[in-house]
């Protein structure tokens, strides 16, 4: 191989490592983004003592469960007249220390992003707002939009040009 050959391989991978390093940062930069992201005060991983002092006692809950696919301690927390519904996860035990696993918020919640996105905000407004972390590869339709990865993130759902829906959490394992 020549000299000039050489040089310009080496040059190509160095660069295609760059690229790989680059797309990995923006995913950091979007799981960070996702984690202090917050939802009129809830966040994830948030202790429930903390989502109590904000919300309240859950006006509806289910029972504490094993769920089989990560091995955790789980139940859902409702608040129907808030438009709030939280996934708690007690962890590896049932009796663990219980956090924020998933936030859900439809009509009639009245919280918004930290970034000032609620139900009823303009879509093109969201999707303008999240842009840098917007991961094009999951956003299915032009009426939802996933910021970071389907794994960790904040999914964004609309309907004739409004927010109707955010999700905060794991939407696939």
């Amino acid at each position: 191989m020549s000299a000039a050959r050489l040089l310009f391989f080496l040059t190509t991978m160095m660069l295609a490592g760059l690229g790989t390093w680059a797309v990995a940062a923006d995913a950091d930069a979007a799981r960070e983004v996702v984690h202090r992201e917050t939802l009129g005060g809830l966040r994830l991983d948030q202790p429930v003592s903390e989502v109590i002092k904000l919300l309240g006692k859950p006006e509806k809950e289910t029972k504490l469960t094993l769920q089989a696919a990560d091995g955790n301690y789980v139940q859902t927390w409702k608040y129907p007249s808030k438009g709030i519904e939280l996934g708690i996860s007690a962890g590896g035990k049932p009796g663990g220390r219980k956090t924020v696993a998933s936030i859900t918020a439809g009509a009639p919640c009245k919280l918004a992003t930290g970034r000032g996105i609620k139900i009823g905000s303009l879509a093109a407004a969201a999707k303008k707002t999240y842009a840098a972390w917007i991961d094009p590869e999951s956003s299915i339709s032009p009426d939802t939009f996933v910021v970071a990865s389907i794994y960790d993130g904040i999914i964004f759902q609309a309907e004739h040009g409004k927010v109707t829906r955010i999700f905060f959490g794991a939407a696939a394992e």
